[in-house]
């Protein structure tokens, strides 16, 4: 799904449209950078205490959507979901998680796929069970046990524990980050081998 795709959802989400984070991808062959088109990086919004966040790869790999995090506050209790039921909804919507971390002040989960069955991960050895933001800073290591990763972590609310206080729901395609990446890399090689090769050619001539 590429940027143009995923605005009208987001505002569908949001009942406004999103603000627009846009940027460049850099790509360096020894001391001779090069900058891309401009594209859109992310999509990001608030409604009513709630936060949604989608993140987008180059102009070559087609501004793929590599990353989708929404969360959540709830300052009024009473108006929060019941945590039970709402941590009792993830697993039945998702199935058994990978791994998950059950505290006083609430739940985590973490679902890891490769070659698009569920794995299993030991969160005491990183880079496994890692939250999808931590797994793209660390992509070449993560993507080695998950190519899909869905996160959620749901906490008390601190003034009614049977309520939920905040929640985080995030998910990543490594498998397709890596290919985005790669794609937009070889979409700008022509241009960073010229960019060299006239770099050198300076370097050659001499001055007078």
């Amino acid at each position: 799904m590429s940027a143009s795709e995923a605005k009208p959802l987001v505002a569908s989400f949001l009942e406004h449209e999103p603000e627009e984070s846009r940027g460049r991808t850099t790509f360096a062959g020894g001391a001779v950078s090069i900058d891309g088109p401009a594209f859109v990086r992310a999509l990001y919004g608030t409604k009513a205490g709630e936060t949604l966040t989608t993140r987008h790869s180059g102009v070559s790999s087609g501004n793929q959507l590599v990353y989708v995090d929404r969360r959540a506050e709830y300052d009024d209790a009473d108006l929060a979901p019941m945590f039970d039921e709402f941590a009792a909804a993830l697993s039945a919507k998702y199935g058994a998680a990978s791994f998950e971390d059950t505290s006083y002040d609430g739940t985590t989960f973490y679902w890891m796929f490769k070659d698009g069955a569920l794995g299993e991960c030991d969160p005491y050895d990183a880079p496994q069970c890692l939250p999808p933001e931590s797994a793209i800073t660390l992509i070449d290591q993560a993507s080695a046990y998950s190519d899909l990763i869905l996160y959620a972590s749901v906490t008390r609310s601190i003034y009614n524990e049977s309520r939920v206080g905040g929640l985080q729901i995030a998910s990543t395609d490594l498998a397709l980050k890596l290919a985005a990446d790669a794609a937009d890399a070889a979409g700008l090689l022509p241009a960073l081998e010229k960019a060299v090769s006239t770099s050198e050619e300076d370097a050659a001539t001499p001055e007078l």
